[in-house]
C-alpha cells in the first residue's frame, strides 16, 4: 500500500509550531542575557553603584517596551533573580525618574564650597519619595549645596 501524502495543513501546522518553539527559544535565550546583564552590574563592585542601579533600570525600561520582552519582564527578572529583587523594583524606580539627562543633572550637582556632592543610592531613596519633578529637583539642588547627610536629607523629605 503506497504511502499516502500528508495533507498541506499538517505541513502548515508543523511549520508554525517550528516557528513558535524558535521564537520561545530566542526569547528564553534574550531573557537569560539580560538578567546575566543586570547581575553582572548590580554585582561588579568596580562600577560605581549608583550608576550601575541607574544603567539596570534603564535597560529593563527599555526591555520593557521591546515585543520580545513583553511588559512583564522586569518582574521576570526580578523573579530570576530573586536576590536582586529590591535592587532591581529601585532600579526601575529611579530610571523612570530620571533619565539619563537627569542623572547627569544630579551627578554634576556641586556643594557651596564648589565641590562635587557625592550621591548614595540612599539619598535617592529618599528623594524618590518626592512625587512632584520640579519639587524633587528643588530638594536636591539644596541637599548637595548644604551638603546634606542622608539623615538631614530624610528629615526635609519628611
Amino acid at each position: 500500500m503506497p504511502k499516502q501524502p500528508k495533507p498541506p495543513v499538517m505541513d502548515e501546522v508543523a511549520a508554525a509550531v517550528s516557528e513558535l518553539t524558535t521564537k520561545a527559544e530566542e526569547r528564553e535565550k534574550a531573557v537569560e542575557n539580560l538578567c546575566e546583564s543586570v547581575k553582572q552590574l548590580l554585582g561588579n563592585s568596580e562600577n560605581v553603584e549608583l550608576e550601575a542601579i541607574h544603567a539596570v533600570g534603564v535597560q529593563l525600561m527599555d526591555a520593557k517596551g521591546q515585543d520580545l520582552y513583553g511588559p512583564k519582564i522586569t518582574a521576570e527578572v526580578a523573579k530570576k533573580l530573586s536576590t536582586y529583587k529590591q535592587k532591581i523594583q529601585f532600579a526601575i524606580r529611579f530610571a523612570e525618574a530620571y533619565d539619563d539627562s537627569g542623572f547627569d543633572a544630579l551627578k554634576e550637582l556641586k556643594t557651596k564650597e564648589d565641590k562635587p556632592y557625592i550621591w548614595t543610592p540612599t539619598h535617592v531613596r529618599f528623594l524618590l519619595r518626592i512625587k512632584d519633578n520640579s519639587e524633587r529637583d528643588s530638594v536636591a539642588v539644596s541637599c548637595a549645596q548644604e551638603d546634606w547627610t542622608c539623615r538631614k536629607l530624610q528629615a526635609e523629605v519628611k
